[in-house]
Protein backbone atom coordinates (compact mmCIF):
# COMPACT_ATOMS: atom_id res chain seq x y z
CA UNK A 1 0.00 0.00 0.00
CA UNK A 2 1.18 3.04 -1.01
CA UNK A 3 2.62 6.43 1.86
CA UNK A 4 -0.36 8.30 0.17
CA UNK A 5 -3.57 5.70 0.22
CA UNK A 6 -2.47 4.58 4.04
CA UNK A 7 -3.01 8.68 4.96
CA UNK A 8 -5.88 8.72 3.37
CA UNK A 9 -7.51 5.61 5.62
CA UNK A 10 -5.85 6.91 8.69
CA UNK A 11 -7.65 10.42 8.09
CA UNK A 12 -10.69 8.47 7.86
CA UNK A 13 -10.57 8.03 11.65
CA UNK A 14 -11.66 5.40 13.84
CA UNK A 15 -15.63 5.61 13.17
CA UNK A 16 -15.08 5.41 9.77
CA UNK A 17 -12.32 2.53 9.86
CA UNK A 18 -15.35 0.70 11.50
CA UNK A 19 -17.20 1.14 7.94
CA UNK A 20 -14.30 0.63 6.31
CA UNK A 21 -14.31 -3.26 7.80
CA UNK A 22 -17.75 -3.20 6.91
CA UNK A 23 -17.92 -2.23 3.61
CA UNK A 24 -14.61 -1.61 2.05
CA UNK A 25 -12.62 -4.33 3.76
CA UNK A 26 -9.74 -5.09 1.18
CA UNK A 27 -7.79 -1.98 1.65
CA UNK A 28 -9.23 -0.93 5.22
CA UNK A 29 -7.68 -4.47 6.34
CA UNK A 30 -4.37 -3.48 4.39
CA UNK A 31 -4.42 -0.38 6.37
CA UNK A 32 -5.08 -2.08 9.62
CA UNK A 33 -2.63 -4.90 9.06
CA UNK A 34 0.01 -1.93 9.05
CA UNK A 35 -1.18 -0.50 12.24
CA UNK A 36 -3.12 -2.89 14.05
CA UNK A 37 -5.31 -1.85 16.78
CA UNK A 38 -8.05 -3.64 19.02
CA UNK A 39 -9.06 -1.23 22.39
CA UNK A 40 -12.07 1.07 20.60
CA UNK A 41 -13.12 -2.29 18.35
CA UNK A 42 -13.45 -4.24 21.44
CA UNK A 43 -15.27 -1.50 23.16
CA UNK A 44 -18.22 -1.09 20.82
CA UNK A 45 -18.32 -4.74 20.76
CA UNK A 46 -18.74 -4.96 23.93
CA UNK A 47 -20.76 -1.46 24.71
CA UNK A 48 -23.44 -3.00 22.06
CA UNK A 49 -23.50 -6.36 23.47
CA UNK A 50 -24.25 -5.15 27.33
CA UNK A 51 -27.31 -2.92 25.34
CA UNK A 52 -28.45 -5.72 23.20
CA UNK A 53 -28.10 -8.42 26.49
CA UNK A 54 -30.16 -5.47 28.73
CA UNK A 55 -33.03 -5.40 26.09
CA UNK A 56 -33.08 -9.07 26.04
CA UNK A 57 -33.53 -9.69 29.73
CA UNK A 58 -35.95 -6.99 30.39
CA UNK A 59 -38.19 -8.51 27.70
CA UNK A 60 -37.64 -12.12 27.88
CA UNK A 61 -39.83 -14.51 30.66
CA UNK A 62 -36.70 -16.14 31.94
CA UNK A 63 -39.23 -18.37 33.81
CA UNK A 64 -41.89 -19.51 30.81
CA UNK A 65 -37.88 -20.05 28.77
CA UNK A 66 -36.67 -22.16 31.57
CA UNK A 67 -39.67 -24.22 31.95
CA UNK A 68 -40.43 -24.61 27.90
CA UNK A 69 -36.99 -26.04 27.81
CA UNK A 70 -37.00 -28.25 31.22
CA UNK A 71 -40.68 -29.85 30.27
CA UNK A 72 -39.63 -32.39 27.91
CA UNK A 73 -37.56 -33.68 30.74
CA UNK A 74 -40.25 -33.68 33.43
CA UNK A 75 -42.56 -35.27 30.64
CA UNK A 76 -40.15 -38.18 30.35
CA UNK A 77 -40.08 -38.70 34.49
CA UNK A 78 -36.57 -37.63 34.12
CA UNK A 79 -36.90 -35.15 37.16
CA UNK A 80 -39.48 -34.57 39.77
CA UNK A 81 -41.91 -31.90 40.24
CA UNK A 82 -39.50 -30.99 42.81
CA UNK A 83 -36.57 -31.04 40.95
CA UNK A 84 -38.34 -29.12 38.33
CA UNK A 85 -39.32 -26.20 40.56
CA UNK A 86 -35.58 -26.02 42.02
CA UNK A 87 -33.97 -25.83 38.52
CA UNK A 88 -36.53 -23.35 37.13
CA UNK A 89 -35.80 -20.80 40.71
CA UNK A 90 -32.02 -21.73 39.96
CA UNK A 91 -31.47 -21.05 36.37
CA UNK A 92 -33.64 -17.69 36.55
CA UNK A 93 -31.93 -16.54 39.40
CA UNK A 94 -28.59 -17.25 37.54
CA UNK A 95 -29.61 -16.68 34.16
CA UNK A 96 -29.85 -12.36 35.32
CA UNK A 97 -26.94 -11.88 35.52
CA UNK A 98 -25.07 -14.75 33.29
CA UNK A 99 -25.74 -12.82 30.19
CA UNK A 100 -24.13 -9.72 31.63
CA UNK A 101 -20.89 -11.31 31.98
CA UNK A 102 -21.10 -13.20 28.87
CA UNK A 103 -21.08 -10.15 27.22
CA UNK A 104 -18.20 -8.19 29.16
CA UNK A 105 -16.13 -11.18 29.80
CA UNK A 106 -17.18 -13.74 27.55
CA UNK A 107 -16.46 -12.09 24.21
CA UNK A 108 -12.57 -10.90 24.96
CA UNK A 109 -12.13 -14.06 25.54
CA UNK A 110 -13.43 -15.55 22.94
CA UNK A 111 -11.80 -13.41 20.56
CA UNK A 112 -8.21 -13.49 22.45
CA UNK A 113 -8.98 -17.63 21.70
CA UNK A 114 -9.59 -17.18 18.09
CA UNK A 115 -6.65 -15.07 17.82
CA UNK A 116 -4.56 -17.40 19.40
CA UNK A 117 -5.65 -20.51 17.34
CA UNK A 118 -5.39 -18.78 14.34
CA UNK A 119 -1.58 -17.18 14.88
CA UNK A 120 -0.56 -20.34 15.68
CA UNK A 121 -1.89 -21.91 12.40
CA UNK A 122 -0.68 -18.98 10.09
CA UNK A 123 3.14 -18.96 12.13
CA UNK A 124 3.15 -22.63 10.88
CA UNK A 125 1.81 -21.77 7.35
CA UNK A 126 3.64 -18.88 6.76
CA UNK A 127 6.03 -17.71 9.33
CA UNK A 128 5.25 -13.72 8.93
CA UNK A 129 2.09 -14.23 11.75
CA UNK A 130 2.08 -11.57 14.69
CA UNK A 131 -0.72 -12.21 17.45
CA UNK A 132 -1.09 -7.77 17.47
CA UNK A 133 -2.25 -8.01 13.79
CA UNK A 134 -4.04 -11.18 14.49
CA UNK A 135 -6.16 -10.27 17.38
CA UNK A 136 -6.35 -6.83 15.95
CA UNK A 137 -7.75 -8.33 12.75
CA UNK A 138 -10.27 -10.80 14.58
CA UNK A 139 -11.70 -8.03 16.84
CA UNK A 140 -12.28 -5.64 13.74
CA UNK A 141 -13.78 -8.55 11.89
CA UNK A 142 -16.63 -9.26 14.49
CA UNK A 143 -17.96 -6.04 13.71
CA UNK A 144 -20.95 -7.51 12.18
CA UNK A 145 -21.89 -8.54 15.72
CA UNK A 146 -22.65 -4.81 16.44
CA UNK A 147 -24.78 -4.58 13.39
CA UNK A 148 -26.83 -7.57 15.16
CA UNK A 149 -27.26 -6.28 18.12
CA UNK A 150 -28.54 -2.97 16.96
CA UNK A 151 -30.91 -5.45 15.10
CA UNK A 152 -31.87 -7.19 17.87
CA UNK A 153 -32.13 -3.92 20.05
CA UNK A 154 -34.38 -2.14 17.54
CA UNK A 155 -36.83 -5.70 16.94
CA UNK A 156 -37.16 -5.57 21.37
CA UNK A 157 -38.03 -1.67 21.45
CA UNK A 158 -40.90 -2.32 18.03
CA UNK A 159 -42.95 -4.77 20.06
CA UNK A 160 -45.78 -3.78 22.28
CA UNK A 161 -45.87 -5.42 25.39
CA UNK A 162 -45.47 -8.87 26.34
CA UNK A 163 -42.50 -11.01 26.56
CA UNK A 164 -40.79 -13.14 24.97
CA UNK A 165 -39.22 -16.76 25.15
CA UNK A 166 -37.52 -17.46 22.37
CA UNK A 167 -35.03 -14.76 22.20
CA UNK A 168 -32.45 -16.59 19.66
CA UNK A 169 -35.31 -17.00 17.29
CA UNK A 170 -35.94 -13.27 17.09
CA UNK A 171 -33.49 -11.93 14.18
CA UNK A 172 -33.99 -15.23 12.42
CA UNK A 173 -30.95 -15.11 10.33
CA UNK A 174 -29.83 -18.45 10.91
CA UNK A 175 -31.04 -21.67 8.11
CA UNK A 176 -32.55 -23.07 11.28
CA UNK A 177 -35.05 -20.54 10.93
CA UNK A 178 -36.50 -22.32 8.07
CA UNK A 179 -36.98 -25.91 9.89
CA UNK A 180 -39.33 -27.30 12.12
CA UNK A 181 -37.40 -28.02 15.34
CA UNK A 182 -40.19 -30.88 16.05
CA UNK A 183 -39.32 -33.15 13.27
CA UNK A 184 -35.37 -31.78 11.95
CA UNK A 185 -32.69 -33.84 14.04
CA UNK A 186 -31.69 -32.59 16.77
CA UNK A 187 -28.07 -32.74 15.24
CA UNK A 188 -28.88 -30.52 11.80
CA UNK A 189 -31.27 -28.11 13.73
CA UNK A 190 -28.09 -27.20 15.72
CA UNK A 191 -25.81 -27.39 12.96
CA UNK A 192 -28.23 -25.22 10.83
CA UNK A 193 -28.42 -22.58 13.22
CA UNK A 194 -24.93 -21.96 13.26
CA UNK A 195 -25.28 -21.10 9.42
CA UNK A 196 -26.47 -17.79 10.14
CA UNK A 197 -25.96 -14.63 8.00
CA UNK A 198 -23.84 -12.07 10.34
CA UNK A 199 -21.10 -15.56 11.16
CA UNK A 200 -21.02 -15.80 7.41
CA UNK A 201 -20.46 -11.76 7.15
CA UNK A 202 -17.95 -12.29 9.87
CA UNK A 203 -15.91 -15.28 8.12
CA UNK A 204 -15.94 -13.30 5.36
CA UNK A 205 -14.00 -10.26 7.13
CA UNK A 206 -11.57 -13.12 8.93
CA UNK A 207 -10.70 -13.99 4.97
CA UNK A 208 -9.55 -10.45 4.09
CA UNK A 209 -8.10 -9.23 7.23
CA UNK A 210 -5.75 -12.54 7.64
CA UNK A 211 -5.18 -12.42 4.28
CA UNK A 212 -3.89 -9.08 4.68
CA UNK A 213 -2.43 -9.40 7.92
CA UNK A 214 -0.37 -12.79 6.61
CA UNK A 215 0.28 -11.94 2.82
CA UNK A 216 -1.25 -15.11 2.25
CA UNK A 217 -3.36 -15.29 -0.90
CA UNK A 218 -7.40 -15.10 -0.02
CA UNK A 219 -7.54 -18.58 -1.96
CA UNK A 220 -5.37 -20.21 1.04
CA UNK A 221 -7.19 -17.95 3.82
CA UNK A 222 -10.74 -18.69 2.73
CA UNK A 223 -9.93 -22.56 2.65
CA UNK A 224 -8.34 -22.49 6.53
CA UNK A 225 -10.87 -20.11 8.19
CA UNK A 226 -13.75 -22.11 6.60
CA UNK A 227 -12.12 -25.37 7.35
CA UNK A 228 -11.72 -24.65 11.42
CA UNK A 229 -15.39 -23.07 11.28
CA UNK A 230 -16.60 -26.09 9.92
CA UNK A 231 -15.15 -28.19 12.34
CA UNK A 232 -16.42 -26.18 14.88
CA UNK A 233 -19.55 -25.86 14.24
CA UNK A 234 -19.97 -29.58 13.19
CA UNK A 235 -18.72 -30.68 16.63
CA UNK A 236 -20.65 -27.71 18.58
CA UNK A 237 -23.57 -29.63 16.72
CA UNK A 238 -22.42 -32.87 17.93
CA UNK A 239 -21.90 -32.28 21.85
CA UNK A 240 -25.74 -30.34 21.79
CA UNK A 241 -27.06 -33.19 20.11
CA UNK A 242 -25.95 -35.47 22.39
CA UNK A 243 -27.54 -33.23 25.34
Amino acid sequence: MTDERKEGLESMGWLSRIGGVLFSPGKTFSYIASKPDWVIPLVVIIIFSLISVFMITTRVDLGAAVREQLEPRLERGEMSEEEFERAVEISVRIGKYTPFLGAFLFMPLMLLIISGVFHLIFTLQTGESTFRKVFSVTTYSFMPSVISSIITTLLLLSRRGGSITSPENLLRSSVAAFLDPETTSKFLYNLASSVEFFSIWILALLVFGYSAATNMSKKKTAVTVIALWLIFIIGKAAIASLS
